[in-house]
């Protein structure tokens, strides 16, 4: 696209701290030393990194679809050759699998929802008990 004086119109980058945020958010290092440490006398309530996890997962399922439905838009015999070619190949049996993106999004589901449950539990026996 050319702007009034013939030049290119470019998108400005963001600045070079949104750079480095982006690159701490998805650094696994610093994620899985969060995850694991333990936080004393801190009520967690959200598990961001496993949240990001669960998106991931989701992420994972979606494409698998996408990469199934690419099949019926292929029209031509080479390229359907290569998309058969693709699935030979024993890493993408794991790649283009969704069901390891289910069975990883129920699982940390299901931990988040026991955290939660069990976080609700103990406030209630804390309530329960007679005041001294």
């Amino acid at each position: 696209m050319a702007g009034s004086d013939g030049a290119a119109l470019l998108l400005p980058l963001p600045p070079p701290p949104v750079w480095r945020r982006v690159r701490e958010a998805w650094s696994p290092i610093r994620n899985l030393g969060l995850l694991l440490r333990r936080h004393h006398g801190v009520a967690r309530e959200r598990h961001a990194q496993l949240d990001g996890l669960r998106a991931l997962a989701a992420l994972w399922v979606i494409a698998a679809h996408c990469v199934v439905f690419v099949r019926l838009v292929l029209t031509t015999p080479a390229a359907q050759q290569a998309y058969v070619a693709l699935f030979r190949h024993p890493a993408s049996r794991v790649l283009f699998n969704g069901v390891y993106g289910v069975d990883i999004f129920f699982i940390l589901s299901g931990y988040l929802i026991c955290a939660l449950l069990r976080a609700e539990f103990r406030g209630m026996a804390v309530a329960a008990r007679p005041p001294r």
